[in-house]
């Protein structure tokens, strides 16, 4: 961060984390640092949170709890952050490129395809 004026905090593969600590290491102790040293570095601009679409504190997904809970710490400390939810980024254990195919594997993963807009004015 040190010769930076925008931090990005894209942490927390779904593929690699199997325990309840390393989905916390990942979502939530990570970003709060990431916020703290965010906070206490005036040269930075922008702090960019990618969370995940579906982040909820009362979802059933480890995932999606924790990355709520992240959002949360995350905007007390750096109230400014922008928070982006994409449904679907990249697929590193399935390397097919094609869009039908990547559609296909948010079909199996959501059983939908939601397109979400928050915070827009009519």
């Amino acid at each position: 961060m040190k010769n930076s004026n925008v931090v990005i905090s894209c942490i927390g593969s779904k593929a690699f984390m199997r325990t309840e600590k390393e989905f916390e290491d990942s979502n939530i102790n990570v970003p709060i640092a990431m916020a703290k040293a965010v906070k206490n570095s005036p040269h930075i601009k922008r702090f960019i949170y990618i969370s995940a679409a579906g982040a909820d504190p009362n979802s059933q997904s480890i995932r999606l709890r924790t990355k709520w809970i992240g959002e949360q710490e995350v905007k007390a400390i750096c109230p400014d952050v922008t928070i982006l939810r994409p449904t679907y980024m990249v697929n590193l254990l399935n390397q097919n490129p094609t869009f039908a195919a990547k559609w296909g594997m948010q079909m199996k993963m959501f059983n939908r395809m939601n397109w979400l807009v928050e915070d827009m004015d009519a």
